[in-house]
């Protein structure tokens, strides 16, 4: 692979038998890929254009499309179906989608403003909220239940978020993450 190429990989089976590998290069501000769908010995291109992150959500998978990656695409599996979801107000970083599979999170990250942590519903009322993480901040978001987020920063900044993002944070921080590590 070439410096400066990136390859993510999803399983939609746990066998390993229906791969979805987007294969991209970190160009700025437009990142160009290809999404090819694996299974078995078949190879098949379903997204060639601007991607840089992907989720699968059941028949669904989402791409971070268009300039720094900031439109959110849903690509139907069954169908090839495309539609716009969302526009990110800034770069976003690994897409993640909720338990339940009806909300993606990302960091929108501002290198020289204020980054949020970025909650999408497709085809909700209020689709978008955010919730600001910090002047600068990086770090990625996991779903800890369908509708409860922690963010992880640099050092050991840590927060839990309610999915909906309303106000700020849920107002307790996590200051020590206890981790058992084996047996």
């Amino acid at each position: 692979m070439r410096p400066g190429a990136g390859l993510d990989v999803e399983c939609r089976d746990r066998a390993g038998r229906d791969i979805l590998v987007l294969a991209h290069n970190y160009g700025e501000p437009v990142a160009r890929g290809r999404l090819l769908r694996v299974t078995g010995e078949r190879r098949q291109v379903i997204h060639r254009g601007t991607a840089v992150e992907i989720a699968v959500s059941g028949h669904t998978a989402y791409l971070a499309t268009g300039r720094w990656g900031r439109d959110i695409m849903a690509l139907d599996l069954r169908t090839g179906a495309r539609r716009q979801v969302a526009t990110v107000p800034r770069i976003p970083g690994e897409l993640v989608v909720s338990p339940d599979g009806r909300a993606l999170a990302t960091v929108a990250y501002h290198p020289f403003g204020v980054s949020h942590a970025v909650v999408i519903r497709p085809g909700a009322a209020r689709g978008i909220r955010r919730a600001p993480l910090g002047e600068g901040a990086g770090g990625s978001l996991a779903w800890t239940s369908r509708n409860r987020l922690v963010y992880g920063g640099e050092g050991s900044n840590l927060r839990l978020f309610d999915g909906a993002l309303d106000g700020a944070a849920i107002p307790q921080s996590l200051r020590r993450l206890q981790v058992h590590r084996g047996p």
